[in-house]
Parts: C-alpha cells; structure tokens; sequence
C-alpha cells in the first residue's frame, strides 16, 4: 500500500444489529447465557450473533423482541439509525460479510487508491457508544 492509498473502515449491518440486541440484552441485565435459552439459542450462537457473524432469522428477532419486551420495529430503528451514523462518518456498511468481501475484491482489481479495512468488533463498540452517547447528549439540551 503507497501513501495515496485511501483506507476506507467498514462493517457489516449484521454487526450493528448484534451490537442492537447485545445493548438490549445488557439493558435488561439478563446474562448470555439466560438470554439464549430464552430465545431457544445456544450460547455460542447468541455470541457469534451478537458479534455478527450469525445471521437472525426474524422468528429469532421476534423471540429477542419478546424477551426484550419492544416491539421488533424498535429493534430495527435502532440499528438502522446506527446505520446511518456510521455511514455519516464515513464507515462503510455492508449488508452481510459476502457483499462486503465481493467489494473487497473489487476495489483490488481496480485502478482505485483506496481499501476497505475492516473494524475489529471492539473499534465498532466503541464507535457506536461514542455516537448513541452524543445523541443522548443533544436529546437532553
């Protein structure tokens, strides 16, 4: 990579709606473990759908909607307004890991001087925090 090269932070929608239901699961205080049997999952899966890597059936959306005691539509603003943060500041948001690789490969083949890089779950975390924190300050004024 020369110094033209313009990298570019990504992740994937499946991150923000695990980060979603990870904050609703902690909001609620109910432990991982508690939180998947009461959605019929296991453990590992809840982990790796919380972090993304799993999709989320909407029957699993309606069982974690449920638990949460919101409306399934509450879960989807949320995310889609995380969304929309991220994308203001830039960060790509792929639907899922193949469209975002598929680009990936894309951009290589291409004349064009930048790359995607992809965000580690904690600079995701930590991004999303710093955004919904900001938000809640501007609710309060």
């Amino acid at each position: 990579m020369d110094q033209s090269t313009i990298v570019k932070p990504r992740t994937t929608y499946h991150s923000v709606l695990g980060f979603v239901i990870a904050s609703l699961r902690g909001d609620k205080k109910i432990k991982q473990g508690v939180f998947a049997k009461k959605i019929n999952m296991s453990s590992p899966s809840l982990s790796k759908m919380e972090k993304g890597t799993n999709t989320i059936t909407y029957d699993t959306l309606l069982q974690i909607a449920k638990v949460c005691e919101c409306p399934v539509s509450t879960i989807i603003h949320s995310t889609e307004e995380l969304v929309e943060s991220l994308e203001n500041k830039g960060i790509l948001v792929f639907l899922n890991e193949k469209e975002m690789q598929l680009q990936i490969e894309a951009e290589e083949n291409s004349k064009d001087s930048s790359m995607i890089m992809p965000m580690s779950g904690k600079m995701l975390k930590s991004l999303i925090l710093n955004t919904t924190a900001k938000a809640k300050a501007k609710q309060k004024k």
